[in-house]
Formats: C-alpha cells, structure tokens, sequence
C-alpha cells in the first residue's frame, strides 16, 4: 500500500544520506537554499539522514550580511515531527549543538545586531492573517562547549576594570539544557534544566536552573536555582508583572513578588561586579 510505498523511500533516503558523496552533495544544496532564503552565506560541509526524522549536521558555518562569520558548530543534530508540519506546528523534540560559537555585534548606535536579519526571516510577514497560528516548540536545546561573543564596537572597552561590561562579553564553556513552547496567545514556557558558563569578567555559573512562564502581563518562576563557586540561592517560586501597553525594556517598571529560601552569599563570587569584592571571603 501507500504507506509501505512511502516507509520504503524514507528508508532509500537514509541509505543514500548514508553516502560521504551524497552527504556532501546534499550538503550543498541546502545550503545554497538556506542562502536564498535568509540573504547570506551558509556553509554545511555535509549532511547525515538518520532513523526517526533526525538530520546531523558537520561543521555549519553562517555569515552576517557583512560576509563575517556569526554562528558556527562542529556539529548540530536535530530531530523534528514531519507530522506536526501539517498541523500548523513546528515540533522540535530535540536539537544538539556541539562546539558552538556565536559572534554579535552592533557597529553604531542605528545600526542592528548582525542577527537582526535572521531573527526578522522568523517573523510573521502578515499577523492578520485569518490562518491558523503557527505554535512552535523545542523540546529539548542542548549545547556542548559553546561560546558567545557580543560587542558594541561604539562604545569603548576598558580592559583596565576586569568588572562584568553589558556592552563588551565574552562567555565561554557554555553548557545548557534547555526546554522553549511558543503559542499563539503570546505566552512562552521555558525550563532551564541545566546551565553552565564563564565570562572573561570572572563570573563563573557552576548550576542555574529554572522554569519560567511568561504571558501577557505577567510572569512566574519555579524552582530556580543558581550556584556560583562559594554561593547558592534558592527560590521555590517568584511572581512578576511588567507593562504590556509598550515593549518591555531595561527601563520598565517591574513588580516581583516571592521568597528566598535557604541560600548563601560569598562577596568574592560578585567580584565580577565590582572587583573590590575580590577581597572578601564568606
């Protein structure tokens, strides 16, 4: 029948991708059409057709509009539900990124962020569309030995205050596990299940974990837990409210309400603060 038709070319699919030359070869015609549609250069050196809808992906390279590398990953592995796509939902169960590096910049005050171009391909072209929403959601983000660079090059860098600088990071060994739902109603869950990192200004994150709603207006986080070195705190669960008539900023009024359990706090772990900490010891 039909279906033992369509299970059989799903399964001469996985035996051709199964082929260094197929691999490339499809390697390359995605990323000419990855190109088309985001306006840049992509580059995937192959392409790995595996059991149950999951695609593994060597060595990916994306450039900015600038012709700069923005993102790249030795390899990047996911697995997506091909049923869901008919529903109007993108499903992504899981995907995998190992040895992640990221690369943002801002050149002036009017420019955008080298990703605002690939951030704007996601966006909805026609929000009065009368179609069905599209709700999106990945189960499972998990990255291995990431890096993130981000710079403002207008504003200057002072390498003299080894001190935590919002315009200048550098984060690295970044390891997380992270759940994302989107839905329609403009509400989005997130379960951090797992988080690690450095950042050259001596911020090291052992553990953070947590999970967040946030909807209109509002916001509630569950189970948070953040370890630094000699520091830990611990909150069961936070409410939070924020203006919905204007886009949220640094700037907006926000109203927390919540407990802080049990925790602990060692002056030098903020050092990253202020480097006068650096001197005080819990």
């Amino acid at each position: 029948g039909l279906i033992w038709i369509l299970f059989s070319i799903y399964i001469a699919c996985i035996v051709l991708l199964n082929i260094p030359v197929v691999q490339k070869g499809f390697g390359n015609l995605v990323s000419n059409i990855l190109e088309k549609e985001i306006g840049a250069k992509v580059k995937l050196e192959r392409i790995d057709l595996g059991i149950l809808n999951r695609l593994i992906i060597d060595n990916v390279e994306i450039y900015d509009q600038k012709q700069k590398l923005m993102l790249s990953a030795n390899r990047v592995s996911t697995k997506i539900s091909v049923l869901d796509l008919f529903h109007g939902k993108i499903n992504i169960s899981s995907a995998q990124l190992f040895g992640m590096h990221v690369y943002l910049y801002q050149n002036t005050p009017k420019d955008k962020l080298n990703c605002q171009f690939l951030i704007d391909v996601f966006k909805s072209k026609d929000n009065t569309t009368s179609g069905k929403p599209v709700d999106f959601s990945l189960g499972a983000l998990v990255i291995r030995n990431g890096n993130i660079q981000f710079d403002k090059w207008f504003v200057p860098e002072d390498k003299t205050q080894n001190k935590l600088d919002a315009n200048h990071l550098s984060i690295t060994h970044l390891n997380a596990h992270i759940g994302l739902e989107f839905y329609p109603t403009d509400s989005v869950i997130a379960q951090v299940k797992s988080l690690s990192l450095n950042e050259k200004s001596g911020l090291i994150v052992n553990s953070l974990r947590f999970r967040l709603f946030l909807g209109k207006g509002s916001g509630t986080l569950q189970d948070f837990y953040l370890a630094l070195p000699k520091s830990f705190v611990d909150i069961k669960q936070a409410e939070v409210r924020y203006p919905t008539n204007k886009q949220l900023s640094l700037k907006s009024k926000l109203q927390f309400k919540g407990s802080i359990s049990k925790s602990r706090i060692s002056p030098k772990d903020f050092s990253f603060l202020s480097p006068v900490l650096k001197q005080y010891e819990a």
